[in-house]
């Protein structure tokens, strides 16, 4: 994963630079096709001064861009803003990508051999509970007759 971090009229330390890590380690945990990271910080001029900090963040996966813009008073608050902002953008392609068909995750260019191992997995937990739970014996047919309106005053009857 190729991260590169930016500031623009602040002064990263050290300390700030590792705590950045940190948060995208926990970012790859959750989707491991990330190819590139762009973490922009600046300080910007408001009126207020209670949020100066902005922190920007761009991911790469396959041929999708994800992204995601906080502001805080701080750079710590600022970089756990939009660490959450991207990490729900995370799930909700995951849901997408992931959940839907296997022709979409082609074209994502992710690879599927994780999610086929799953699949498997889930249909040989699926065949071991069906064996456990034993076999069909008997199926009962009950004849019914349909509901139809008795009087206008809408009440059933059978």
């Amino acid at each position: 994963m190729d991260i590169r971090i930016q500031a623009k009229n602040i002064d990263l330390s050290p300390d700030t630079e590792t705590y950045i890590h940190k948060k995208l380690d926990r970012l790859e945990r959750h989707m491991s096709q990330i190819s590139g990271v762009r973490v922009e910080i600046s300080r910007g001029a408001s009126k207020g001064q209670r949020k100066s900090v902005v922190a920007q963040m761009t991911l790469s996966v396959g041929k999708y861009t994800l992204r995601g813009q906080d502001s805080g008073v701080n750079v710590y608050a600022a970089v756990d803003g939009v660490t959450d902002v991207v990490d729900r953008q995370i799930r909700r392609f995951k849901g997408k990508v992931y959940h839907s068909g296997q022709p979409r995750r082609r074209e994502a260019g992710i690879e599927t051999a994780d999610a086929s191992a799953v699949d498997q997995a889930d249909l040989a937990s699926q065949e071991e509970s069906a064996e456990e739970l034993g076999s069909v014996v008997r199926t009962k047919r009950f004849p019914m007759t349909p509901l139809r309106w008795k009087t206008p005053s809408s009440r059933w009857s059978c």
